[in-house]
């Protein structure tokens, strides 16, 4: 998942989160559980969706292609990367990645990448927000903060 091996036409990867891991997040064997990360991953994935989508009422529906590539230990540095796969009517699929990041080395490690799908929701049903005017009124303002910029 680094951003030299994408291909021309997939987006860069893009920084989300950073964590410390720390002794509660750690089993007696003293590496990560897979469930931190995850969560990481997840939550990481669901801001970064937002922040792409405009969408905030979106909820996971599902997990796919999870590979653990290496083990985190106490102490490591965990960084959090996205970039958008696809955009359906009422869905958005995020690719995500964690890296352990060593700042003496300056190197990153893949350990864990996943493909996340979430769903819009308007009260406790999927919503088509993607086909919306809502989400075309978002695309607008967004057009134009970045043509300002």
């Amino acid at each position: 998942m680094n951003d030299e091996s994408n291909s021309s036409n997939a987006p860069p990867f893009e920084l989300v989160t950073r964590h410390i891991v720390m002794e509660q997040h750690i089993n007696p064997h003293g590496h990560v559980y897979g469930g931190v990360l995850i969560g990481w991953m997840d939550e990481g994935a669901g801001l970064y969706a937002m922040e792409r989508t405009g969408c905030v009422h979106l909820a996971t529906v599902s997990m796919d292609d999870v590979v653990f590539h290496a083990p985190v230990k106490k102490g490591d540095q965990v960084i959090i990367q996205c970039r958008l796969v696809t955009i359906g009517r009422s869905s958005v699929c995020i690719e995500v990645g964690a890296h352990v990041f060593d700042p003496v080395q300056i190197t990153r490690t893949e350990v864990i990448t996943s493909k996340i799908t979430f769903v819009s929701l308007r009260g406790d049903k999927p919503y088509r927000y993607f086909l919306s005017a809502e989400y075309e009124d978002w695309l607008r303002r967004k057009a134009s903060r970045t043509d300002d910029a």
